[in-house]
């Protein structure tokens, strides 16, 4: 069966120690897999949410071949493994020829990420602009409204008493 490893090493680690990390890990598995088809080391990328206390780690991504009785001791492996954080093993119907087919996830630059708040503050403000707008434009209806029954009902008043 083909499989995709994912796992995240501490970010405690240098990154060139993360790379020995990373060699060492394959070693420790390379005997429970039959085949190694491609290993990249992606850096270090920033978590969705924290784990284990950490906002960040050092992606490693392996595909390979191996029976499925074994993705257990793997598992154990990498459990056992202190510098592994969080792993993943997924079944995958064919593997890549290629570190290119495979696609890290992307990384947004501080800039972009600024650009992108900006816009959402941006936007977040006409949105609010347009509400206030709207509100306004009702009570401005809503006085005229009664702007002309009171002078409907002042004329009224003054024909009924003078009848």
């Amino acid at each position: 069966m083909n499989y995709e490893l994912i796992y995240i090493l501490t970010p405690k680690l240098s990154e060139d120690d993360a790379k020995k990390k990373m060699t060492t890990v394959s070693k420790s598995i390379s005997d429970k897999i039959d085949k190694v088809a491609m290993e990249d080391f992606w850096g270090k990328r920033e978590l969705a949410y924290p784990v284990k206390k950490f906002t960040d780690g050092y992606y490693v991504v392996l595909q390979f071949t191996a029976e499925s009785e074994k993705i257990g001791k793997i598992e154990k492996e990498l459990r056992l493994t202190e510098d592994v954080i969080r792993f993943l093993i997924v079944k995958k119907d064919s593997l890549a020829k290629s570190k290119d087919e495979i696609k890290a996830p992307t990384v947004l630059s501080a800039a972009e990420k600024a650009e992108r708040a900006k816009a959402k503050e941006t936007k977040e403000t006409a949105e609010k602009d347009a509400k206030e707008s709207k509100k306004e434009s009702k009570s401005k209806k809503a006085k005229a409204k009664i702007s002309d029954l009171d002078d409907k009902l002042d004329d009224i008043l003054e024909k009924g008493i003078d009848d």
